[in-house]
């Protein structure tokens, strides 16, 4: 199978969209890419629990490939693999995308920047860095800063970590300004919520779940308040219960 037949099979089934990073390096085996798409279309949250024998079963190949894969992917670092208890499948954790491991998914010479991005915009030349680590740290911590009234540093290394791996993932400056806008409406009036307006919370595995809320309510009607979207406030106590703060 080659790369656009995958594409191609990824699609018809319904598989999330997998990393750019993963999908174009030499590194991970067919068997690993699609098993890694099967994976993350059962995530919640970063993390799922399908069964061997059904991933073998919608991949079309013996439940000893998918234990091969799985292998393949933990020796990697892109899951963990926990075990749940006697009949219970496994539970399996999508990890964050770090520099090490891009380096390791990187053979020496490539360079695998983000998608393209079309939009016409000031952000238009820090949305597709040219080279590896030409990625805009300060402008997105600075902005962040700026709408939540916060005061993190660019260069931290957990900071520039997270937003590393989304920009790996296919994000853009754009992605990161109505992730940041989205949870500053939702979050910055509500004392449980507004310690969670940081770069660990905002741009972890959740981001792609947040920019798909920000998508949606950027379709509603404001509020009249300041041109802002008015959002309700429906998941905080599910966000609060899976940190174990409720």
């Amino acid at each position: 199978m080659n790369d656009l037949q995958f594409r191609n099979r990824t699609m018809a089934l319904g598989f999330a969209s997998i990393p750019k990073v993963i999908l174009k390096s030499p590194k991970v085996s067919m068997q690993g890419k699609t098993t890694y798409a099967q994976l993350m279309d059962y995530a919640w949250n970063g993390s799922g629990f399908p069964g061997r024998d059904r991933l073998a079963e919608e991949n079309g190949c013996h439940p000893n490939t998918v234990d091969k894969a799985i292998k393949e992917l933990k020796e990697l670092g892109l899951i963990t693999v926990k075990r749940r208890g006697h009949q219970r499948t496994n539970l399996y954790i999508i990890e964050d995308i770090t520099e090490d491991i891009i380096a390791k998914l990187e053979p020496a010479g490539m360079n695998i920047t983000p998608l393209d991005d079309k939009g016409e915009d000031d952000d238009k030349k820090d949305d597709q860095p040219k080279k590896k680590d030409d990625i805009p740290y300060e402008r997105i911590v600075k902005y962040l800063n700026e709408q939540a009234g916060t005061a993190f540093k660019h260069n931290t290394k957990e900071t520039r970590r997270y937003i590393k791996a989304r920009f790996a993932d296919g994000f853009t400056t754009k992605d990161f300004k109505k992730v940041i806008d989205f949870k500053v409406s939702e979050w910055k009036t509500d004392p449980d919520m507004m310690q969670y307006l940081r770069p660990l919370t905002l741009f972890s595995t959740k981001f792609e779940g947040y920019l798909n809320a920000a998508m949606k309510a950027g379709n509603r009607p404001p509020d009249g308040g300041g041109g802002k979207t008015s959002i309700p406030n429906v998941s905080n106590s599910d966000f609060l219960k899976e940190y174990g703060l409720k």
